[in-house]
């Protein structure tokens, strides 16, 4: 069964592949092959879909959320005794001083994170 499962995918990645190559209407490109029509879209979706949860399993597990406190006015000026980091996705942490080193960058790693 995983054979024959294995050969239908590889035909209809072929005809997909084929069908976009060829910049015609799905109306036009099944006409021409002799396929049913419906039948290009069924095989793209379960192909996208496949490909799909391949890429979700590949993900690393999603770390567990940490409690966020927002505030709504500007935060006071710092003194020396904070740091203050810009994150790669635009956030910005600020932290006392003597922050465990260990407990920032693991902080730092969890909001860097795409969400779920």
């Amino acid at each position: 069964m995983a054979r024959r499962w294995a050969g239908r995918t590889a035909y209809w990645r072929g005809i997909l592949k084929d069908w976009k190559a060829s910049g015609l209407t799905a109306s036009e490109f099944s006409r021409r092959r002799r396929i049913c029509r419906p039948l290009l879209f069924v095989w793209r979706r379960r192909l996208e879909q496949k490909a799909a949860s391949r890429r979700l399993s590949k993900r690393a597990p999603c770390s567990q959320f940490l409690p966020v406190h927002l505030v709504d006015s500007a935060p006071p000026l710092l003194s020396r005794s904070h740091i203050e980091l810009t994150l790669r996705n635009g956030r910005q942490l600020r932290v006392p001083a003597d922050f465990p080193p260990t407990s920032l960058s693991e902080l730092a790693a969890v909001l860097e994170e795409t969400p779920c």
